[in-house]
């Protein structure tokens, strides 16, 4: 079992009466020794150069080389950060909070891209396989198989990231309104209207409490992500609003060198405009949507002068393969 799939036991207290154990991942060749009544730590140790990159969102090897998704804009809305304070002296902290709280969505969003690539594994499985013209038999039956329910799956699971990606888009302005202005009651709560505001330049007359000038850059520069989003062509809107087309697929390139295949999978968006069918390929934009909204976070995060480094409160708390946790998501060695 792949060792990510302990993600959510290394915080639990190892009870004085159980024995002391060994957790393994075949895959890293690593192993961690958990003594009685001690907490496992090692897990969330990174290697010391990272430090010089934070408060970067993103994916990054641990000390034992095992991926994890660090996301540090989480710990704004943690009780035990100091920035929550903000929240309390407002009289926010309680269903307010945790009702705009863009954690639950990060974490839907982060399962939704775990998932997609473990349907794109099994879709790649299928064609380096053969495909139709493997063997007929049971084993390469139950592959077909599966690449049947991949290819259904990917459908909804794509789907789902780019309402995740619409939706979070507001609840970190919203939620984060109390950190970025003293007057935030009167502050602008969606996405689309603080970057209105910011290119009207508007946003000081909610006494800022943050970088406003980084702020209003980082609306301005930092949100074509969130562009690709919404609109006549963005993805998310055509694929909730509008008629479209969407296949999803495997594309395969030979090389001129050994004459192997090298596959990838596609999902192409197609729509009709005005006679004339334009496709687009939404893996790449879906890919780029992660890097624009990584950057945006960590400007928001600069912008409250978020200091310090990489600690468990950066941590996402999602059960699976690293290799599938990290997949879509951007390295912060980027």
């Amino acid at each position: 079992m792949p060792f990510g799939y302990h993600a959510l036991r290394v915080r639990l207290r190892i009870p004085p009466c159980a024995r002391s154990s060994f957790i393994c991942d075949d895959r890293c060749k690593l192993w961690f020794y958990a003594k009685q009544g001690e907490y496992v730590t090692d897990f969330f140790s990174l290697p010391t150069e990272t430090s010089d990159l934070f408060p970067r969102h993103g994916w990054v090897r641990n000390s034992a080389g095992v991926g994890q998704l660090r996301l540090p804009l989480l710990r704004l809305y943690e009780a035990e950060e100091p920035y929550y304070g903000t929240y309390c002296r407002k009289q926010v902290m309680g269903v307010w909070l945790q009702s705009r709280n863009p954690k639950a969505s990060i974490r839907m969003l982060a399962v939704c891209l775990r998932d997609l690539n473990v349907e794109f594994r099994a879709i790649l499985k299928y064609v380096e396989a053969g495909g139709l013209g493997c063997p007929d038999n049971f084993e390469s039956r139950q592959i077909a198989t599966r690449y049947y329910e991949a290819l259904h799956r990917s459908e909804l699971l794509i789907f789902s990231a780019f309402v995740l990606l619409r939706r979070l888009a507001d609840q970190i302005m919203d939620a984060t309104r109390p950190l970025l202005f003293e007057h935030w009651k009167s502050s602008p709560k969606q996405m689309k209207t603080a970057i209105k505001a910011a290119k009207e330049g508007t946003l000081s007359a909610h006494a800022p409490s943050c970088d406003v000038e980084r702020l209003t850059r980082a609306l301005i520069e930092r949100t074509q992500w969130f562009e690709d989003l919404r609109n006549d062509g963005g993805v998310r809107d055509i694929l909730v609003h509008k008629e479209h087309i969407f296949l999803i697929g495997a594309h395969g390139e030979k090389s001129v060198i050994d004459g192997d295949f090298s596959w990838r999978v596609y999902a192409d968006l197609t729509q009709e405009r005005s006679g004339v069918l334009a496709s687009v390929d939404v893996v790449t934009i879906l890919r780029r949507c992660l890097l624009g909204l990584c950057d945006f976070m960590e400007e928001i995060c600069l912008s409250v002068a978020v200091a310090g480094d990489f600690g468990p409160g950066d941590f996402v708390y999602i059960t699976g393969s690293d290799l599938d946790v990290t997949a879509f998501w951007p390295s912060v060695h980027r």
